[in-house]
């Protein structure tokens, strides 16, 4: 999650990295830091790339990627 400072407010991104590609492959921005807007940027992944399958997902076990929503989610993809 990054934050950005912009028209007097913040702004946050959250933003998927291929670790292989070196390759950002999904994102998603919103003007509130939640876990919506972490389940965005990884339904940006998984519908972009076929939803494929047995793949590992690696985060900084933040707030926002350790919610049982998207927890649930990513268990569901």
């Amino acid at each position: 999650m990054t934050y950005i400072w912009t028209d007097n407010r913040w702004y946050y991104l959250a933003v998927v990295l291929d670790l292989f590609g070196r390759k950002v492959i999904g994102w998603a921005l919103s003007n509130s830091p939640d876990s919506e807007l972490t389940m965005q940027a990884l339904m940006m992944v998984y519908e972009s790339r076929g939803k494929p399958k047995d793949v590992i997902f690696h985060s900084d076990q933040g707030m926002y990627y350790t919610s049982r929503k998207f927890r649930q989610r990513l268990w569901r993809y």
